[in-house]
């Protein structure tokens, strides 16, 4: 039996002490826009399928933000390169906010009851 994929990828990864490390790139900034987002591609399916922009709610970056604190006490601090709002999903559905991390790393997260981190399937709940 083989090592999850994800598992493998993790043994790859340099940790970084800077959890939000960003790289300036061609992706399209909101003077409004965090801190927490500069740097970060970002994408928003809305709730009938369609092109939904590219700003997360206010809801949606507290999620976003406990994701990456629950991320960083397990050891993932790699910089995040991209997150994706699923608005057709609700926000406690598995896969609600997507996020790619430096390092091919993926997480779903979504609003939950408990806070919990799974680095194998990826799922993260973030009370909110």
């Amino acid at each position: 039996m083989t090592d999850h994929p994800r598992e493998q990828k993790m043994e790859n990864v340099k940790l970084n002490p800077e959890l939000l490390e960003t790289k300036p790139n061609s992706v399209l900034e909101h003077p409004s826009e965090p801190d927490l987002l500069k740097g970060v591609t970002v994408n928003v399916v809305a709730v009938d399928g369609t092109d939904g922009g590219h700003q997360l709610s206010e809801r949606e970056l507290e999620l976003l933000s406990g994701a990456l604190e629950l991320l960083r006490k397990e050891g993932v601090v790699t910089a995040l390169q991209k997150v994706e709002a699923n608005r057709i999903l609700g926000e406690t559905e598995d896969g609600y906010l997507y996020l790619a991390l430096e390092g091919a790393l993926e997480f779903w997260a979504h609003v939950g009851k408990h806070s919990s981190v799974n680095l194998k399937t990826g799922k993260v709940g973030v009370v909110v």
